[in-house]
């Protein structure tokens, strides 16, 4: 059991960080927009990477939790 409730915070925290990611570049898009110039775009491929991090994480927390029986 202990294995899904942790497979469950990987997935909430990489669902977190995959929105995160979105959040950052529109807010930049927004404040483009208003301002009317070109701002240094902000990195947010480390964002989408411990995302995917995440999410295998959490998959192999259910497949240990299905194999380990708890």
């Amino acid at each position: 059991m202990k294995y899904f409730i942790l497979a469950g915070l990987f997935f909430i925290s990489a669902s977190i960080l995959y929105s995160a990611r979105y959040i950052t570049s529109g807010m930049i898009s927004l404040i483009e927009n208003s301002v009317g110039g070109q701002l240094s775009s902000p990195q947010t491929l480390p964002l989408l990477i411990w995302s995917i991090i995440l999410v295998v994480l959490g998959v192999l927390s259910i497949l240990i939790g299905f194999f380990r029986k708890d």
